[in-house]
């Protein structure tokens, strides 16, 4: 990954598939809270059928459509969207999502190096009639939040950070394909990097289940098993950092044998309360599993 001067302030990246309704509304709320100047919107097409530039109608100097050449998946398009920026600082929005009027210009403003915000949900595929406006304030840093999911965020969240920053850690990981944001969150909670965590929410997040013209979010399309495989990739991966965080490895360790728990493997979950790593928790967690073990048998049995 290479460096370069910035020319210009912001750069909002925007990977999208096969969702051409959700993402017209996506880039027009991007459009509308950039400044006209100093800032652009790149959507990066990630092989979508039809391609996006055949389907979208916007047209606007600030808005660039690039085809991921990267490897497919958000984290593919999003590393291969920083690559191709032109801002100083990129900040990431989702292709079923709304950017608020007013979050990017306090993004622009910020002294830290990377950051996120709260979100607001809401559901259906229009566009709600009254969107609410970031209404600014002071950031909190990152470093003196806890517990850990309170410090991480979802890609989603208003995250953005410092290009530099982002080569600087080594990008998103391509090999993880969900929950990839936790990994890149740890990347920069084990770095020398200032976090700043935005005082309101600042993107709408649209709940759907893949109805109409789109296709689901990919945590509804990765079994509980890969989930779960992810989850150990990542305990594995930062595992003297989450050593040193007792509230990052209990919440790893949760989520993870909560996806067994779904998947129904026991023998792994059995491994996981056995490990090292879990033996200060290990009595709590076994209440864990065992509690979503049976909500997970209960809900199968009804299904």
């Amino acid at each position: 990954m290479s460096s370069r001067k910035a020319p210009i302030a912001l750069s909002i990246i925007i990977p999208t598939k096969d969702r051409p309704k959700l993402l017209d509304a996506a880039v027009r709320s991007a459009l509308e809270t950039i400044p006209k100047r100093n800032a652009e919107v790149i959507i990066v097409d990630d092989r979508s059928h039809p391609p996006v530039l055949e389907t979208l109608q916007i047209s606007d100097k600030r808005l660039r459509v690039i085809v991921n050449e990267a490897p497919a998946g958000a984290s593919g398009a999003r590393n291969f969207g920083v690559l191709h920026a032109l801002g100083q600082r990129v900040l990431f929005l989702d292709d079923d999502d709304l950017m608020l009027s007013g979050y990017p210009e306090w993004v622009c403003e910020q002294d830290g190096d990377y950051g996120h915000s709260s979100i607001l949900k809401f559901k259906g595929f229009n566009s709600p009639n009254d969107m609410p406006r970031f209404s600014g304030g002071i950031g909190q840093d990152l470093e003196g939040i806890r517990p850990f999911p309170r410090q991480a965020a979802g890609l989603g969240c208003g995250f953005w950070v410092d290009r530099s920053v982002f080569l600087d850690v080594g990008g998103i990981a391509e090999d993880i394909r969900v929950n990839e944001d936790t990994d890149f969150s740890i990347k920069l909670l084990k770095s020398p990097f200032k976090g700043i965590k935005a005082p309101h929410a600042g993107v709408m997040v649209r709940q759907h289940g893949g109805r109409g013209d789109t296709i689901p979010h990919l945590t509804q399309m990765a079994s509980a098993a890969e989930r779960a495989d992810y989850f150990n990739t990542i305990l594995t991966r930062h595992a003297d950092w989450i050593a040193t965080r007792p509230d990052a490895t209990t919440f790893l360790l949760q989520r993870q044998l909560k996806m067994l728990a779904k998947a129904g493997n026991s023998n792994a979950a059995y491994q996981i309360l056995a490990s090292h790593l879990a033996k200060p928790y290990r009595t709590a967690l076994t209440i864990y599993y065992a509690a979503e073990y049976l909500v997970a048998r209960f809900k199968s049995l009804k299904s």
